[in-house]
């Protein structure tokens, strides 16, 4: 509970909130996520691929790992979709020899990926140096 990582446990082919530490739940404050599919409460992540993501890591075990990963994700009631990044890893958890869920453990980079790209965008901008 008290990682600095967000963590969280989705139950099932569904992908049921099953577990979600604090860090996680700040991504989205205004949701009660444990008790709710992915799909259902994260609406916005549908036509993103995590789904699929998620569907592929449950049915073949193979373990993804995600590098600055960027999702639009609805941080707060506002209904605005705010570019987010991350690094995270989603395992294949199993029970009785059968596929059971995904252990999820990520770090948001938003903040890193935005001051690479200022720089970047900087260092590439004529006259910029002098």
């Amino acid at each position: 509970m008290q990682a600095p990582a967000m963590i969280c446990i989705l139950r099932g082919p569904e992908h049921t909130f099953e577990f979600v530490n604090p860090v996680y739940q700040q991504i989205f404050p205004h949701r009660e996520l444990v008790g709710h599919p992915v799909a259902e409460i994260l609406p916005e992540i549908k036509d993103q691929g995590i789904v699929e993501l998620l569907d592929k890591v449950y049915q073949t075990g193979e373990t993804f790992n995600g590098n600055e990963l960027k999702l639009q994700l609805e941080r707060d009631a506002s209904k605005q979709l705010r570019d987010s990044y991350f690094n995270f890893i989603y395992q294949q958890f199993r029970e009785k020899d059968q596929p059971a869920g995904i252990m999820v453990f990520a770090f948001e980079v938003t903040d890193l990926v935005l001051a690479r790209q200022a720089l970047e965008q900087l260092r590439d901008t004529p006259n910029a140096a002098q």
